[in-house]
């Protein structure tokens, strides 16, 4: 169902496995994934800085997940880069993982976490 969409993973751990979740889950609707490394010191969410990677981040995929960047910074990106851009969406800290938890389905929690992530994904770029 994403098959030709491009989504960015901005993220200080690909290797971790919220950056894993969040891979998996547009893998299997057919996205591309392309990995963004945090900068070694985060913009200080100083507008017109955040604006200009926002505007770039914009131009190059069509949506992105920030794992590991504050709520503003997050918010100030996706003003300016006119695509949705979630705040740590395969993150434990995020409310979706929440759902899971109390998801009453014989389902292992990772399968669960994992489709709501999808769900999410779905409803923001179909």
């Amino acid at each position: 169902m994403l098959l030709g969409k491009r989504l960015g993973l901005m993220c200080a751990d690909a290797s971790g496995p919220d950056a894993q979740l969040f891979q998996q889950a547009a893998k299997e609707l057919g996205a591309h994934v392309a990995l963004i490394p945090v900068p070694a010191e985060p913009p200080a969410e100083q507008a017109q800085q955040l604006a200009g990677i926002g505007r770039l981040l914009g131009r190059l995929y069509d949506a992105v997940d920030c794992q590991g960047l504050g709520p503003n910074a997050v918010e100030q990106l996706a003003a300016a880069g006119n695509i949705p851009m979630y705040a740590g969406l395969a993150c434990r800290e995020h409310r979706i993982f929440g759902l899971a938890q109390q998801w009453d389905a014989a389902e292992p929690l990772m399968d669960r976490w994992r489709w709501l992530v999808q769900a999410a994904l779905l409803v923001t770029l179909v």
